[in-house]
């Protein structure tokens, strides 16, 4: 992930952003650039934590951001039980792994975003993620 340090237009409102992701270092820098671009963040380092801010934040959080690969629980996983409390619930993937997924076998999400990802790419995939209908 980059770090790029270009100042980005504040969101209209500051939305809740739900992130899960296993690695601490880029659960952190996820944190940093969504704090410094006005959101409000839940971190989890994992798919059962994720879920359980969900039930305990659920009507503030605008979308999650999940990645892919996680032990115990995968993000396919972890939106699939959001889902499950929270229909249309939306969220972004997060990957490492280039290999081409179709949406339905992802749980619909709103969108895949592949690591390495900009700090700019980031910022605007989440925007254009919250703005978008429900699954």
């Amino acid at each position: 992930m980059s770090t790029d340090q270009t100042p980005l237009p504040q969101p209209a409102s500051r939305e809740t952003i739900l992130v899960a992701e296993d690695d601490p270092a880029l659960l952190n820098l996820v944190r940093l650039f969504l704090q410094r671009d006005g959101y409000q963040v839940l971190a989890a380092p994992d798919g059962p934590q994720a879920i359980e801010l969900l039930k305990a934040h659920g009507q503030q959080v605008a979308l999650a951001l999940l990645d892919m690969h996680m032990p115990g629980m995968s993000g396919v996983e972890c939106l699939l039980a959001m889902k499950k409390l929270k229909p249309g619930f939306k969220a972004l993937i997060l990957t490492g792994s280039p290999e081409y997924y179709e949406a339905a076998d992802l749980g619909n999400p709103v969108g895949v975003l592949f690591k390495p990802i900009q700090r700019a790419v980031l910022l605007e995939e989440i925007r254009k993620a919250i703005a978008a209908p429900a699954a």
